[in-house]
């Protein structure tokens, strides 16, 4: 992903495309999918309710946090760490996590990665 001019970080909104399978990482630049993304150096997420259609949960970084990565590598993060699923309650409109440090988005779900094993 691309940095403003200024070198400013752009908002990034991270979020699961329903229809291709894929995550999509929405800025003001683009909308890049893919089926991994890893986010390092903090993230948070978001609820809007009041949209009419989904997602109405999202993911939000940077763009200098988030990587676009591939399944090898995905595997080899996924052994080295511990990890917690990011669930969000599509019902009740909540994420079970709301904020941390290092995330990783695969086409099986988001996983914190906690601490090395």
């Amino acid at each position: 992903m691309t940095s403003s001019r200024s070198g400013k970080p752009i908002k990034t909104r991270i979020h699961w495309n329903q229809q291709e399978k894929r995550w999509t990482a929405k800025t003001s630049k683009g909308c890049p999918r893919s089926p991994y993304i890893l986010v390092v150096g903090g993230w948070t997420t978001e609820v809007k309710p009041h949209l009419k259609s989904n997602p109405r949960g999202f993911v939000l970084t940077n763009d200098k946090n988030t990587s676009f990565i591939d399944s090898v590598s995905s595997q080899a993060l996924l052994n080295k760490y511990h990890t917690k699923q990011l669930i969000y309650n599509k019902k009740d409109m909540f994420f079970n996590v709301n904020i941390g440090d290092r995330i990783l988005f695969t086409p099986d779900g988001a996983y914190i990665l906690l601490h090395k094993k």
